[in-house]
């Protein structure tokens, strides 16, 4: 997506009232993501039905990305509960994920 993309997500998502909501997903997903790649033979605990999905995204980065990704999603949510704003701080989240996706730290192959 797009920088003007990830900013409409930030708005709909900050003004419709599911941040917090959102923000668990999302600490999930990472956490069972990074859970994957780490120990392939262990079942997500937080989506076992996006079990297929991780598996297939597991290994497409070093599992330095993905503890990145996670530590910003952490990092978000100790932002909000610090009273920042929300809209800023979760497009700021959406771009460096998006940036993290994109930069190094793929596995090569």
């Amino acid at each position: 997506m797009d920088a003007k993309e990830l900013s409409d997500i930030a708005q709909d998502v900050t003004r419709g009232g599911g941040l917090e909501a959102a923000l668990a997903a999302a600490l999930g997903w990472y956490r069972d993501l990074l859970e994957v790649e780490l120990r392939p033979d262990v079942q997500p605990r937080r989506n076992p039905a996006a079990a297929a999905t991780l598996r297939a995204l597991a290994g497409r980065h070093l599992p330095a990305v993905r503890l990145r990704q996670l530590e910003l999603v952490c990092d978000t949510i100790a932002d909000l509960e610090k009273n920042a704003n929300r809209m800023l701080s979760v497009e700021t989240m959406l771009l460096a994920l998006r940036e993290s996706e994109r930069g190094p730290g793929q596995v090569p192959g």
